[in-house]
């Protein structure tokens, strides 16, 4: 069974996929592209899908200034309502025994 403090974390890493995630489809492809190619070096054609997408998920966590997970736990115990409305659900899958 997870503790408290693994269902929390795994209700951050939702809601904060969910954020990135929202914000990712609704970018047009040209802006998709300027973002990648303004990541800088190691961003080169040819590099790593995974790491194009890790480096464009934090370059938007930034913009979008999602809270670090102890303040997200604060405001989230204080009213979890408008967090899980934005939750996709696969906190759930996280906490499952593999």
């Amino acid at each position: 069974m997870a503790t408290e403090e693994e269902v929390l974390r795994a209700k951050y890493l939702d809601w904060c996929s969910a954020r990135v995630a929202d914000r990712l489809f609704r970018l047009p492809p040209e802006q998709i592209y300027e973002l990648t190619s303004a990541l800088g070096t190691g961003m080169e054609p040819g590099a790593d899908f995974r790491a194009i997408i890790g480096r464009l998920t934090e370059e938007l966590r930034r913009e979008l200034e999602l809270p670090d997970f102890a303040a997200w736990r604060d405001r989230y115990e204080r009213d979890p309502r408008p967090y899980e409305a934005d939750m996709i659900g696969f906190w759930r899958e996280l906490l499952r025994p593999k």
